[in-house]
């Protein structure tokens, strides 16, 4: 799903643009849906939806001394929309084909998995260029509401990039979405996940909210 990185690396690093200069973050999010169907679509999404959900579903955060980190959660209602986009921009007729079976496959593998494609940047007075490697020594955990820790099953090969100012480095994590007993890890009942980022430069968290239990004391508030 390469096609789709500029719009990412636009989308994000306008906002991160301003988190460098001035520390901003972004407010409280509305509950998210975590969508249970993996299948692909039999009819393409509307294309013009996907940076609403683009921005919907990512999450930023400072990470280390003068550096910024971007996440999308790329649950299938926004990989419905992507490939929708990359369909409208290619001028793909007709519905999902092939090409777009084998882009929707990487992003989840028959369902098994969770994307979460990463984007950071670290300013160059204060960093080497390899700490925009995922791997050099960086560690990624996949956290629900009931404290259950998952650990990436695949780190994608790293886009890296640079400005005047900072080293820039994309991927994604790949996290399970069920146990080897087919237990699922996943499910409408979760409430939240969180991304924890940890290394020697830094490290940070970042949290998508999902609609609340219904018997939960707080359900209907925001936490």
């Amino acid at each position: 799903m390469r096609p789709a990185s500029g719009t990412f690396l636009t989308a994000f690093g306008v906002c991160t643009g301003a988190l460098l200069a001035v520390g901003c973050l972004a407010g409280p999010h509305a509950y998210l849906s975590l969508s249970g169907d993996y299948r692909l679509p039999a009819e393409y999404a509307d294309a013009a939806t996907y940076l609403e959900l683009h921005d919907t579903w990512l999450r930023t955060s400072p990470l280390g001394l003068e550096g910024a980190v971007g996440a999308v959660l790329e649950d299938p209602v926004l990989g419905s929309a992507l490939i929708a986009f990359e369909a409208s921009r290619s001028k793909t007729p007709g519905g999902p084909g092939q090409a777009a079976a084998e882009a929707w496959d990487r992003l989840y593998r028959g369902g098994e998995r969770l994307p979460v494609r990463v984007r950071w940047r670290f300013n160059k007075h204060f960093h080497e260029e390899h700490t925009i490697s995922p791997d050099s020594g960086w560690k990624f955990s996949l956290t629900d509401d009931r404290g259950l820790s998952l650990q990436p099953v695949e780190i994608g090969k790293m886009s890296a990039s640079r400005d005047a100012r900072d080293w820039l480095g994309e991927f994604r994590l790949w996290f399970p979405r069920s146990s080897i007993d087919g237990r699922r890890y996943m499910t409408n009942r979760t409430r939240t996940l969180t991304l924890t980022i940890v290394g020697v430069p830094g490290d940070t968290s970042l949290t998508w909210r999902f609609l609340p239990l219904l018997d939960a004391p707080d359900a209907g508030t925001l936490q």
